[in-house]
């Protein structure tokens, strides 16, 4: 008898449902753009600036070096219940970031890539 069990995938309501396996890093950012890359799909994230710079967060890497992201000052923290893979933080001097996120149990390469290239489709 095969135990085929079928793995959760991007739309699977209960990973959601539950609360997030941790994940924490704190971390230095030089200028340009560093990518967070986490090992499952998330829950939920927080994202704070340690540092006096402004620094700037995205979801894809084109996203970062061009309108599609968001400004963090000084001491400034986002926090989202949102499902993403990626996360890029971009700054134009070396500063301190802090990310926490809740990881469902949905591998990384399960999950699609987010791109705004070729217009919004569906997860699943």
């Amino acid at each position: 008898m095969a135990l085929n069990h079928p793995r959760p995938y991007a739309n699977s309501v209960p990973e959601y449902m539950i609360s997030g396996i941790p994940w924490v890093t704190e971390s230095n950012v030089s200028s340009g753009v560093t990518e967070f890359s986490f090992p499952y799909a998330t829950r939920m994230f927080t994202v704070r600036n340690d540092s006096a710079n402004t620094i700037y967060v995205s979801f894809t890497y084109s996203g970062s070096i061009g309108t599609n992201k968001f400004q963090l000052v000084s001491s400034g923290s986002f926090a989202d219940e949102l499902r993403i893979r990626s996360l890029f933080v971009s700054a134009s001097a070396t500063s301190r970031v802090t990310i926490v996120a809740g990881l469902t149990s949905i591998l990384r390469g399960d999950f699609p890539i987010i791109t705004g290239s070729n217009g919004f489709e569906g997860v699943g």
